[in-house]
């Protein structure tokens, strides 16, 4: 199971995966919307021979055999949708350094590196110790809450010992999943006319009040803990006493019980809100990232340490919250794993580095190498 890592400089990896990483980044696929795509991936991977199935929500996977027998069956998995709307310009654009495009990174390119796993076992003449199952999920960001890992851990366990989620910075591992809870909370009134009704609750001043409570919270600075309003909305006129109004918020941390304890105190203080028939507040969870982590020792995160050794990088072991998170929560020792580099994540501005590609690549093949000896 020796593989030749001489490769950085191998024209075909370079030129392979950054065409494909353009070409799935050109088909739009916003979180919920990701049948194209999956659609594209699945012809695919058939032309590579391989037996692919398509669940329900569009998740795409597809196994590679074991050739030799003997070692644990492991799971690589890159979600494919993306934060950005439908209507947003995909087109990729080359800098002269760079290939710019909503997406190019999270997560087409990842997702171009898991896509191509099968050739470049071929040409690395590398020979598979036990089944890898490769997929490509739905729903990993945002609202998409994870649905897509969901569906595939309900699919596969008990069928698969480790999850390396391909996604995020080359040369980073979380090793340990962040707790993520979101809430929306919506308040409703009877509104009115500024002047006429006068005296009559706005849901906007009922939020102003809720929104400034929480914001006094004392968010603990370890474990590192986050509390976040991300949005607001409400009103329909300069004039007019607010029937509606709605914010959503994000608690996330590393200890899923300081979570817990915070959305508590959320709660606490929209209950002691003073209301009467006239305000009506509604809380809806639209987020549950469950949390979880494997020791820094775990076979798999030296496995990936390997990998990363392998191409000449110094890895760094940080929190995350990815498709890792579902299962490390039901205990199945997962990872995310980062193979490409740029920036600007999700903005319109965001920008891949195409060198990164073949060394990312390179990374995960002896990553899967060390991990299925490590398994046995």
């Amino acid at each position: 199971m020796e593989s030749s890592l001489n490769t950085c400089e191998d024209a075909w990896i370079g030129e392979a995966l950054v065409q494909e990483a353009l070409a799935i980044c050109r088909i739009p696929s916003p979180t919920f919307a990701e049948e194209k795509r999956a659609q594209y991936i699945a012809g695919r991977l058939r032309e590579m021979g391989l037996q692919v199935e398509i669940d329900d929500l569009h998740n795409v996977t597809a196994l590679l055999p074991a050739g030799e027998g003997g070692g644990k069956p492991i799971m690589l998995v890159a979600h494919i949708d993306t934060v950005f709307p439908e209507g947003t310009d995909v087109e990729p654009r080359w800098d002269g350094q760079y290939w710019r495009a909503p997406g190019i990174r999270d997560n087409s390119a990842s997702a171009a590196i898991v896509l191509l796993f099968p050739e470049l076992l071929r040409r690395k003449a590398v020979r598979l110790s036990g089944d890898v199952t490769l997929a490509f999920s739905v729903g990993e960001e945002g609202l998409g809450n994870l649905r897509g890992i969901r569906a595939l851990m309900d699919r596969y366990a008990g069928r698969v010992s480790a999850v390396v989620a391909v996604d995020g910075n080359l040369g980073v591992v979380n090793h340990v999943a962040i707790s993520v809870r979101r809430l929306e909370v919506v308040i409703k009134t009877e509104g009115g006319h500024s002047w006429a009704d006068a005296g009559k609750p706005s849901a906007i001043h009922v939020l102003a009040r809720i929104a400034g409570k929480i914001s006094e919270i004392a968010i603990p600075s370890s474990p590192r803990t986050v509390l976040n309003i991300g949005t607001v909305s409400g009103g329909t006129s300069v004039n007019a006493i607010a029937q509606l109004a709605r914010f959503s918020l994000d608690i996330r941390s590393v200890d899923n019980a300081v979570v817990q304890a915070l959305e508590a105190e959320v709660r606490g203080i929209i209950e002691a809100v003073p209301r009467d028939e006239r305000v009506g507040i509604e809380i809806t969870v639209i987020g549950d990232r469950p949390g979880g982590m494997i020791s820094s020792d775990h076979p798999l995160v030296e496995a990936i340490v390997t990998g990363y050794a392998k191409v000449g990088i110094d890895p760094v072991l940080l929190p995350g919250s990815t498709d890792a998170n579902i299962p490390l929560s039901r205990g199945i020792p997962a990872a995310s794993m980062g193979v490409t580099a740029g920036g600007s994540i999700h903005t319109l501005q965001e920008f891949l580095d195409p060198t990164s590609l073949p060394v990312g690549a390179l990374a995960l093949l002896e990553a899967v190498i060390s991990l299925q000896k490590g398994l046995m």
